[in-house]
């Protein structure tokens, strides 16, 4: 279960508001997904690569997805700051690349996961 951090300005919620910017903003769906992986993967961020590289491809994602469709009427002007000031850098090489898990697997680590948390 995760319960919505309140309160104190902590990792956690700033984790909270980048992970609902990003939803907000379309990056969650498939295409979304696409477009993040496009446009960040340009990119390996190793060496010399600083903010003005992460601002520029945000405002390029930012972009791909309206242009998309994909923003959400509900998306609050400071949901695309958060992403600018709070995202970490560098985007530590992720794949994000689709992957083929049968269905019957997550279900099997939902299960195994919740009766853990449950204590059996």
């Amino acid at each position: 279960m995760w319960n919505t951090p309140t309160g104190q300005r902590s990792g956690h919620h700033f984790a909270w508001q980048i992970c609902t910017s990003l939803r907000d903003m379309g990056a969650h769906s498939r295409e979304g997904l696409d477009i993040v992986s496009k446009i960040w993967s340009r990119t390996d961020f190793r060496d010399t690569q600083g903010i003005g590289d992460t601002e520029a491809h945000t405002y390029e994602m930012a972009v791909a997805l309206q242009e998309a469709g994909l923003i959400s009427e509900k998306v609050e002007d400071e949901q695309l700051t958060v992403l600018y000031r709070q995202w970490q850098l560098p985007m530590y090489r992720i794949d994000f690349g689709q992957i083929e898990v049968p269905l019957e697997d997550l279900r099997s680590q939902r299960d195994r996961i919740l009766w853990q948390e449950m204590g059996c």
